[in-house]
């Protein structure tokens, strides 16, 4: 008796603590990128486009495949408590954080990218975007790494084919883009950005207003008709308005996403709990990490 009375009271506990650290959302997408709070890159040199490529590869390394990125360039959400906090945190990739910032100079940056490109996603992507060229000098000869969509693309591909196990035929994943080229105006371009996040899929999104920018779209409102996006910011709300990344009223120049084709989901290590007696880890799929979703 006295066994069943500690297997309920223990039921019973768990549930209510349960209760307590559960928060529900529509989706891992909406889960994942409203709670990136770190592990993603800091843009010191005009790299939002190469910071974007690393968000959407790191949300299909958590929620689909954890071969989408080589364990080396992997960085789990940890916690110390009692359940792994998915809530306040998110896994990613390296930040690439300079002490001296956006003051560093340019061979400073050079350095960073050479001794991390082994270690870092972002710094990896930049080394690939200086041997094909995708940078610039500004006015003040500072060193700029602002993308163009044909560099995006070329890098995305690259990437996929040399770092990834997806090249056979049958689960080849597609990069695939809308821009006025193939979509002829931009409220085409919107409606399959759209369309993109309303199927579950996350998309780079090149806006335009007081200057450009690369964001993380993934989440869009029908009755408000409201794009929202991940700016790739630290200390920026996740959830914003692309009219509230700091641009103004932006149109969009074009998108990216990805589309991978008879991939299943496979388990990864990409939460961590770390307790006195070791460490435990789980996969975006377990209640464990603190929030519920529909998991497509």
């Amino acid at each position: 008796m006295k066994k069943i009375l500690t297997l309920v009271l223990l039921v019973l506990c768990c549930s209510s603590f349960s209760a307590i650290n559960t928060v529900r959302y529509e989706n891992y997408m909406n889960a994942y990128y409203r709670n990136l709070t770190e592990n993603f890159p800091y843009n010191y040199r005009g790299s939002c486009g190469y910071i974007s490529m690393c968000m959407l590869l790191s949300y299909y390394d958590s929620y689909l495949s954890d071969d989408v990125i080589p364990e080396f360039y992997d960085v789990c959400a940890g916690s110390d408590q009692s359940y792994v906090p998915g809530v306040d945190s998110s896994p990613g990739v390296r930040e690439d954080y300079l002490s001296n910032g956006y003051d560093c100079t340019n061979q400073e940056y050079l350095d960073m990218i050479n001794y991390n490109k082994c270690v870092s996603l972002h710094s990896y992507f930049l080394s690939e975007g200086i041997k094909i060229g995708a940078y610039h000098y500004s006015l003040n000869n500072k060193l700029s790494f602002a993308l163009q969509l044909s560099e995006e693309l070329q890098l995305l591909n690259n990437y996929l084919i040399t770092k990834t196990p997806f090249r056979d035929a049958l689960d080849e994943p597609i990069v695939r883009y809308y821009s006025l080229s193939n979509c002829g105006n931009e409220e085409n371009i919107r409606n399959a950005v759209i369309n993109a996040i309303n199927e579950g899929r996350p998309i780079m999104l090149s806006i335009s207003g007081t200057a450009n920018h690369s964001v993380i779209a993934y989440d869009y409102d029908e009755e408000k008709d409201i794009i929202y996006c991940h700016s790739g910011y630290h200390g920026y709300d996740t959830h914003l308005d692309i009219n509230d990344v700091g641009l103004g009223n932006v149109t969009i120049r074009y998108g990216i996403d990805l589309k991978f084709t008879n991939v299943s989901h496979s388990h990864n290590d990409n939460y961590i709990l770390f307790a006195d007696a070791g460490s435990d880890y789980y996969c975006p799929c377990s209640t464990a990490i603190g929030f519920q979703y529909l998991f497509n």
